[in-house]
């Protein structure tokens, strides 16, 4: 009798062990799917202000391609100004105004920055991770300060010397659009390196534009993959 009695208990013990260890294993696997869906939605949230920072550049990027067609227009005008001889006229002031100006762009890298110090392997698709780090690692930041810096070198030893020979600016002018106006204009439309200087910057600013356009392309990409994430793991 004894015997079974302490078969019985042991059963009851051992069933007991049984339902607290499940119990365990249960409660780890909701704490496991709740940081898990915590996680996920984290890295919804840091996919969105990504894609938001990516839209921002996105638009200046265009904004900077069509600023750059403008100020390539008004290059092509002085540049035919020169193969025609065409004679002076004071509402030329504003294109000769235009022809040393550059863009400059800033991008928006914040929600990209701050995913690098909470950890880059919040985003759980591979690929995805990569075209972003991309993006903000080789794209923009090599478009930035590349162009700036090879356009400030052309400025510096090329255009202010040319612009300080021909020019002179109106020191009262409240437009930039009408600040230069030529000392010698006839010299000037006959200098071939006036000439050579204006088809170099003709040239630069439609390169801009044109990798200001690409780039932006290669963004969109990158947001379309962004949306894609986001509607997979709704």
């Amino acid at each position: 009798m004894e015997k079974g009695k302490t078969g019985r208990y042991l059963k009851y013990a051992i069933g007991e062990i049984v339902l607290v260890v499940i119990g365990i294993l249960i409660a780890l696997q909701i704490n496991n799917w709740n940081e898990e869906q915590k996680q996920k939605r984290l890295e919804i949230a840091t996919l969105k202000e990504i894609k938001s920072n990516l839209e921002k550049n996105i638009l200046w990027l265009e904004e900077n391609a069509d600023y750059c067609l403008s100020l390539n227009e008004a290059i092509t005008q002085i540049l035919s100004f020169c193969e025609n001889q065409t004679p002076y006229r004071p509402e030329m002031d504003s294109l000769f105004s235009l022809f040393h100006v550059y863009s400059n762009i800033s991008f928006e890298r914040t929600a990209y920055e701050n995913l690098k110090v909470v950890d880059a392997n919040l985003i759980s698709n591979d690929s995805l991770k990569n075209a972003i780090s991309n993006i903000f690692e080789i794209e923009l930041k090599h478009f930035d300060p590349y162009i700036q810096a090879r356009n400030d070198r052309y400025n510096a030893n090329v255009v202010l010397p040319l612009q300080n020979k021909y020019f002179s600016r109106h020191w009262k002018a409240k437009n930039l659009n009408s600040g230069l106006h030529p000392i010698n204009y006839e010299s000037m439309i006959k200098d071939v390196e006036f000439f050579n200087m204006c088809t170099e910057l003709a040239y630069r600013r439609k390169q801009t534009a044109i990798n200001s356009r690409n780039s932006a392309q290669r963004l969109k990409q990158v947001v379309h993959k962004i949306n894609e994430e986001i509607r997979l793991n709704k």
